[in-house]
């Protein structure tokens, strides 16, 4: 469901940017840039810890370019127009590789918008610089309640609230759920008397195992909203971002 969600949202963004890229001020197409492709940017995570989904927004992009390609282009005056996807790789927590990789999808490829960004690191200098040079950007996730202010005009966030606003409700569920393995494993202590003792240490390592898994996930939702998931995985040594709780990958 989250994979096919990605999908739709950069969909949406590829044929909202597409049509107002192929459009001149007074909404015809340009008849010198009729058989142009219009290019539209990627600037997301392919490599570091947000990698998984990164390139599940790369993926989701590429498919809505090829499906609007395969029906025709950008429909409108002088013909459709098909689209071009440039990907540029932020590397996750790399600022400057971000920047740079904005300045060279807007500057020298020339796309007409520019969507995919994941970590809030990347999304908040990102999306000044797309105030600035007055180009669509499209945050995929970037919690981070600083992006988006009373002057945005050009940044939006596709599909998740910041991260100050979810994550009180992802550490409620951790506590109850620490709550409901706690009160298992005290069953599970009564009920050890009548198992053969090898079974009993099976069962209580596993009981014991997934309430300290749902305690570490309330530390990082708790630090996560103090300090973004980004910096939370860098404290824990680059951990695979799919082994954490949805609800605490999506407020990146």
């Amino acid at each position: 469901m989250k994979r096919f969600l990605v999908v739709a949202a950069v969909g949406a963004l590829a044929a909202l940017t597409a049509a107002l890229g192929g459009s001149t001020a007074y909404g015809g197409s340009s008849a010198s840039t009729a058989a142009a492709p219009i290019k539209i940017g990627a600037l997301t995570s392919l490599t570091g810890n947000f990698a998984p989904w990164g390139i599940q927004a790369r993926s989701g992009m590429a498919l809505a370019v090829n499906e609007i390609n395969r029906s025709g282009g950008v429909k409108g005056r002088g013909g459709g127009r098909r689209l071009s996807l440039v990907v540029a790789d932020d590397q996750s927590s790399n600022t400057n590789a971000a920047i740079d990789g904005f300045r060279r999808l807007t500057q020298q490829e020339n796309v007409v918008a520019v969507g995919g960004t994941i970590g809030s690191n990347i999304g908040l200098p990102v999306s000044r610089l797309a105030e600035d040079a007055k180009v669509p950007y499209f945050l995929v996730k970037s919690g981070n309640n600083e992006i988006l202010t009373q002057s945005s005009r050009y940044t939006f966030r596709s599909c998740l609230p910041s991260a100050a606003m979810v994550a009180v409700s992802v550490v409620q569920l951790a506590q109850r759920h620490v709550a409901t393995h706690r009160r298992r494993c005290e069953d599970q202590a009564v009920d050890a008397r009548d198992l053969a003792p090898p079974d009993a240490r099976q069962r209580h390592r596993r009981a014991h195992a997934l309430a300290d898994q749902v305690q570490r996930q309330a530390r990082m939702a708790f630090a996560q909203q103090e300090h973004g998931l980004g910096q939370v995985l860098d404290q824990l040594g680059g951990a695979r971002p799919s082994a954490a709780r949805p609800g605490l990958a999506e407020a990146a």
